[in-house]
């Protein structure tokens, strides 16, 4: 499960970064300008869809040592600081950078951490 939500998160990464290089943002936030930005959409329900897999990996480790819950519980923490990141960077119109660097760097950490997570699994 760890791998694949490591997948998923570098193929977001990559996402991302063809947005970010591309200026590929919509001019004012609302649903019908995000919708015409089809990269940006897929980004969002990858971080979407790594979250549900995050959710169901903490499930899966309740029955696994607690050193391994507790991985999966921070990989998931570090996973939801990235999509609040990114959620709050798509409120402020594209425009406050810091909540861009709260993504990368959560994305990057939770990377690493479920990484690690598929190594103690």
């Amino acid at each position: 499960m760890a791998i694949s939500i490591d997948i998923i998160l570098l193929l977001q990464f990559m996402d991302g970064w063809y947005v970010d290089f591309s200026n590929d943002f919509p001019s004012v936030f609302s649903l019908a300008g995000v919708i015409g930005y089809t990269v940006l959409v897929v980004h969002f329900f990858m971080g979407l869809l790594a979250g549900a897999m995050g959710v169901i990996a903490v499930i899966l480790a309740v029955k696994l040592e607690p050193k391994v819950i507790k991985t999966s519980i921070a990989s998931l923490v570090l996973l939801s600081i990235a999509g609040i990141g990114g959620i709050m960077f798509m409120i402020t119109n594209f425009q406050n950078n810091v909540y861009s660097d709260v993504m990368l760097l959560g994305s990057i950490l939770s990377l690493f951490s479920y990484f690690y997570l598929s190594l103690e699994a």
